[in-house]
This record gives structure tokens, sequence and C-alpha cells, in this order.
């Protein structure tokens, strides 16, 4: 084999650089020769068996090959440690922006902890004065009047100023009959339909407070119901004694100088024994008891009502011809508070 190389269509002499032949090393360190399409051909310096080529940059000569080829191992080496350093710079995101979001769910649960514990806190702190104001002002209240209006109305009446009367009536000349149409009131027998001059002169009203003058008339046989409130400047303020009023004569007259046909007492809530004596048949008077009531009417001739939350019966008794009426309000523990009485003979 010659000893020099030998180029095609090169007359200079110089060795030409182009890309360097790859392929098996000789064993015996002998150069091998490969052909280009341009036919050129280079001839390595023999090496020994597995001697690797040196490092670094070499020198370019006649018998030397180019090392421009050379540094594509360093490029390659310098992207695959840009690719690691890159890749751990991601990993090490990733693994902050993971304890980011554990921190900040901690953080978050800490808020809603707190949040919750305040909301508890706030809801202890409101609903304590709720219960406090209202167990006092319920209980208060109640007992108070329930004890007023319970023993004064019924024991003064009955023990001091107008004692109950036995069957049988007391007030002289005060009928046993019930459907008497008669009443006594402070000891005084009324005949029902009466005149208000026989108590004007004791009980009175301003006809101005119903939107009217005292010369309001009535024609012949109006009335008005028992809607009309007696006042007297003695009488308890809380005690109501309510009439009607009925035109019996044959010509127009102003409402004052006509009849009485109808009564209504009521001293259930008297703060006082400051109210009017009243009488009826047989007896039967403020606080007379539902015992008593029965013993002296019999059963009433309407169906009793009971209310069951105050404690209170209603007895009504009429006549055959309901030209009467008789309604009474008797409490459990007040007896009778309540006497009304109508009559309709006159219509």
């Amino acid at each position: 084999m010659s000893q020099n190389n030998t180029f095609n269509n090169n007359q200079s002499g110089a060795p030409s650089y182009g890309q360097q032949p790859y392929g098996q090393q000789s064993p015996y360190g002998q150069p091998q020769q490969q052909a280009y399409n341009q036919q050129m051909t280079y001839q390595q310096q023999p090496q020994p068996y597995g001697q690797q080529p040196p490092r670094g940059p070499q020198p370019v000569g006649p018998n030397q090959p180019s090392g421009g080829n050379n540094k594509t191992p360093i490029i390659i080496g310098a992207i695959a440690a840009g690719v690691i350093i890159i890749g751990l710079i991601v990993a090490l995101i990733v693994i902050l922006n993971k304890d980011k979001g554990t921190e900040t769910a901690s953080t978050e649960a800490t808020t809603r902890a707190t949040t919750e514990e305040a909301r508890i806190t706030t809801e202890e702190i409101t609903e304590a004065p709720t219960e406090a104001p209202t167990e006092e002002p319920t209980e208060a209240p109640t007992e108070a009047p329930t004890e007023a209006h319970t023993e004064e109305p019924t024991e003064a009446p009955t023990e001091a100023d107008n004692p109950a009367p036995a069957p049988g009536g007391t007030v002289d000349g005060l009928s046993d009959d019930i459907y008497s149409e008669q009443i006594a009131i402070n000891g005084t027998v009324y005949h029902l339909p009466f005149d208000y001059d026989l108590i004007s002169d004791q009980y009175t009203f301003d006809m101005a407070d119903y939107g009217h003058d005292d010369n309001y008339l009535l024609n012949p046989g109006d009335k008005v119901t028992s809607t009309i409130y007696l006042q007297n400047p003695n009488m308890d303020d809380r005690v109501d004694f309510c009439v009607g009023f009925m035109n019996t004569g044959s010509e127009a007259a102003p409402i004052k100088e006509t009849d009485v046909w109808a009564v209504d007492f009521d001293i259930a809530w008297a703060k006082s024994t400051d109210y009017p004596s009243v009488v009826l048949p047989k007896g039967i008077t403020w606080g007379s008891t539902l015992e008593e009531v029965k013993a002296a009417y019999g059963e009433p001739t309407e169906e009793p009502y009971y209310a069951d939350s105050l404690g209170y019966w209603e007895y009504e008794y009429e006549d055959e011809d309901l030209d009467f009426n008789l309604r009474l309000t008797i409490y459990d523990d007040k007896g009778v508070t309540g006497i009304s009485l109508k009559s309709y003979k006159a219509d």
C-alpha cells in the first residue's frame, strides 16, 4: 500500500478536508480506506489495537484529520446537561408548588376552623341574652293580673258591700221568676223596659262620644243595641255598664228621653269593688257559682259555651216566645262576673 494519500481531482498536493471515514478499525492497526462519491482517500496513522484517540483538540496537518466533527459529543453533552438542569428546575418548581398548595390548604383549614369557632362563639353570645328576657316577662305579667282579677272582684262583692242574696231574693219587690224581666240595681227594682230618666242622675253618657249631639232622635219603634256605655265618677273604670235604648212612644224623641230595653254588666277585670250592685230573681248576683245558678234556674235553654283557656261558662236562658233573654258569664274561680238582660216584648 502506498504511504502517500491519493486525492482525486486535487492538483495542489494539499490534503483535502471533509467528513472523516467511519467504520471498524483494522485489527492490526492498519488504516481502513473507504471510497466516497468524490473519490477521496484518507490515510490515518496506525494506532495500536484498543488504544483510544487522545482527547481534546488535535493539530491539523497533512497526516492528522480535522477536529471539526469532534465537537459533536461536547454539544450533545451540553444539551443533555441543559435538559437535566431544566428537568431539575421543573421538578423543584413542582415540589415548591406542592408544598405551597399544602400550606395554602392548611391555611384555609385553619381559617375555616377559626371562622367556625368565631361563628359558634357569636351564636352563643347571641342566644345567651335571648333566653333570659323570655322567661321573666312571660311569668311576671301573667300571674299579677290573674291574682288581682281573681281575688278582688270575687271576695269583695260577696263578703263586703254586696253580699249575695239567698235563693228567693232579699231585695224587696224582686220577683222569683227568671222570666219576670226584673233586675235590682243598687237595691232598686227595675222592670224592662224602663225610663232612662230613672237612673240618669247616677249614670250618664255623652252622645258626642258617638259622633252625635244629645238631641239625637229616635223614631217610634227605633232602638239602639246595648252599646251605650254609662259612666259614673265613682265607678271603677274597668267596669262595663252598657244599655240599649228604644223609643216605645208614638212620636220621635231625643235618645235620652227614651226607654232602656237592655242592660249589660261586666266586672271581670275590675280593680276595686266600685261597681253597681246587681241582683236577679232568686238571688243570683256577683260571685254566684255555677251550681247556684243551675239550682236557681235549671239547665240553660241554649247549649252552654265553655272557654277552656280562660275558664268560664256562658249560660243563656230564653222564654218560649223569645221575648226575653238572660245571659250569664260564670268563671270557675270567680263565679258570676257578667249579666246581660234583654226584653223584646215592646218590639
